[in-house]
């Protein structure tokens, strides 16, 4: 019964965790200017965060120069994500790489 119950608790977890990348890249989204110009590009970057949310420090993106320059600049301006209160998913939220695609 142990190992389900983990099994479960790590399914849970894994939920959460896509649960709440997906709120962080929604909310960077709702700050982000994009142009025709980005359609079909990308940018993969990573982001540290503190356990309150608090942007701490913005990787360098790969992919396009302009989606990333822009994506970059949306990610300053919302200043602080949303993070669960689950220690463990919050822990797993503190360093993230995200792909962000623009969208019109």
């Amino acid at each position: 019964m142990g190992a389900d119950a983990g099994g479960a608790s790590r399914a849970a977890s894994a939920a959460e965790v896509d649960r709440y990348t997906g709120m962080i890249v929604a909310a960077i989204q709702r700050n982000w200017l994009v142009g025709p110009t980005m359609v079909g590009k990308q940018c993969r970057i990573n982001i540290r965060v503190a356990a309150d949310g608090l942007i701490l420090n913005i990787g360098n993106g790969q992919g396009d120069s302009e989606v990333c320059r822009s994506a970059e600049l949306a990610i300053r301006k919302t200043g602080t994500l949303p993070m669960p209160k689950d220690p463990d998913v919050n822990k797993q939220l503190q360093n993230l790489n995200l792909t962000l695609i623009p969208r019109l």
